[in-house]
C-alpha cells in the first residue's frame, strides 16, 4: 500500500479543511439549539432542531473538500446543495423515528422504525457515495459500505464522548446529541469515509 499520499500537502489542506468543517458543524448546531430550542432541562427536543440546517451544509463541504478531484464550482455547488438537503432530510426523518421509539407507545411502533430507519441509513449511504461519484471523483464500488459504517459510529462515539466531556450535565445520550456530538463527528468520519472511497487519479 502506497502511504505517501498520507504525508502530502494536498492531504494535509484537506484535512485541515475537514477538521475546521467539523468544528463548524458542530458549533452551528450548538447555537442553533440555543436560539431556537432552548437549553434548560429537554427544552431542547421542543420544536425542530434548526441548527441542523446549517450542520448538514457544513458536513456536505466538508464531503467536497475531502474528495473533489477539481475546482469546477458548478459541480461543487451542486454536491453542497444537494449532500445538504439529503442530509438534513435523513436527519428529519431519522430524527421523527427515533422520537417514536422513545415514546410509550414503543411496542407497536417500535420494528417498523427500526425498518425505516435502516431505509435511511442504507438511502444516504448510497445518495452520498452516487453524488460524490457523479460531481467530484470517481468513487470505488463499496464507497457506500465505507459510509454505511461512517454513519453507524458517530451515536457510539457521542456517548463515549460525553462521558469525557459532559459539560454541565450528565453523560448520558440526551446529553451528547443537545452538545452537538454526533455531529461532530458526523462532520469527521463521513468525509473520511468518501476520501477512502475515491478512486485513485490515473
Amino acid at each position: 500500500m502506497n502511504l505517501m499520499p498520507l504525508f502530502s500537502m494536498e492531504t494535509h489542506a484537506r484535512l485541515a479543511t475537514v477538521l475546521t468543517a467539523a468544528l463548524v458543524a458542530w458549533g452551528l448546531w450548538y447555537l442553533g439549539i440555543g436560539w431556537f430550542n432552548g437549553g434548560e432541562g429537554l427544552e431542547w427536543l421542543h420544536g425542530f432542531q434548526w441548527g441542523a440546517l446549517p450542520a448538514s451544509a457544513a458536513i456536505a463541504l466538508a464531503c467536497a473538500a475531502a474528495v473533489a478531484r477539481e475546482w469546477r464550482p458548478l459541480r461543487l455547488s451542486a454536491f453542497v446543495v444537494l449532500a445538504s438537503a439529503l442530509c438534513l432530510a435523513a436527519f428529519a426523518a431519522a430524527r421523527n423515528e427515533l422520537y417514536w421509539l422513545i415514546a410509550p407507545i414503543f411496542a407497536p411502533a417500535g420494528f417498523a422504525s427500526l425498518i425505516r430507519l435502516a431505509l435511511y441509513w442504507a438511502g444516504v449511504s448510497l445518495g452520498l457515495a452516487r453524488l460524490a461519484g457523479r460531481l467530484l471523483a470517481p468513487m470505488r464500488r463499496w464507497t457506500a459500505l465505507y459510509l454505511a459504517a461512517a454513519l453507524a459510529l458517530p451515536l457510539p462515539l457521542a456517548t463515549l464522548t460525553v462521558m469525557e466531556f459532559p459539560g454541565e450535565r450528565h453523560g448520558d445520550l440526551y446529553n451528547a446529541i443537545r452538545l452537538g456530538y454526533p455531529v461532530l463527528w458526523t462532520a469527521i468520519l463521513v468525509p473520511a469515509a468518501l476520501w477512502l472511497g475515491r478512486k485513485p487519479a490515473a
